[in-house]
């Protein structure tokens, strides 16, 4: 229920693999099938099936109405398999902390602040940085790491290679979690 449900990840999972993926189980546990197996195919192809066969019991049929023409594109050509960035088992983000240490301090800090508290995205009760996210849900920091943080004015960090982007994830889950 609300506001948020409507996110592709609500039903596919941080790590696009639905309910085989990271969000088998939990608060946020999915029964939908991930989004991998259309990696590859044509943009078009993909915009077809989003208008035209989404299932209706989608969240409010957004899947069909909703206006952004990029998701084909990232469906086609922007996913990654997280399993060989992040263990699924640990959380553990299988990257260099040194390397991601200088990305991170560099480009992130600006934001986050060095240790990674100069933001906090929810209460002075329950506060939850960008440490506390990164060991939480490494899925959705890596995503958000790879492609922005869309309202807020996040940057994505899409042109760096995959392997830089999965060190500052390493880095930023050894930040403090409040």
């Amino acid at each position: 229920e609300g506001s948020s449900t409507w996110r592709c990840k609500e039903c596919h999972g941080w790590d696009y693999k639905g309910e085989d993926g990271a969000c088998a189980k939990g608060s946020h546990y999915s029964v939908t099938t991930g989004v991998g197996g259309v990696a590859g195919t044509d943009p078009e192809a993909i915009h077809t099936i989003i208008m035209n066969d989404t299932p209706t019991a989608s969240p409010s049929g957004r899947c069909r109405t909703a206006p952004w023409r990029s998701w084909p594109l990232f469906l086609s050509r922007g996913q990654i398999d997280t399993n060989r960035s992040i263990d699924r088992a640990t959380k553990v983000a299988r990257g260099n902390v040194r390397r991601g240490a200088a990305f991170y301090q560099t480009i992130c800090a600006v934001c986050h602040g060095f240790d990674g508290r100069a933001m906090n995205f929810k209460d002075e009760k329950k506060p939850e940085c960008i440490g506390t996210v990164a060991q939480k849900n490494p899925w959705e920091t890596l995503h958000e790491i790879r492609f922005g943080q869309p309202g807020v004015g996040m940057i994505a960090l899409g042109v760096l290679d995959i392997q830089d982007q999965v060190d500052i994830l390493a880095y930023a889950q050894t930040l403090p979690a409040k």
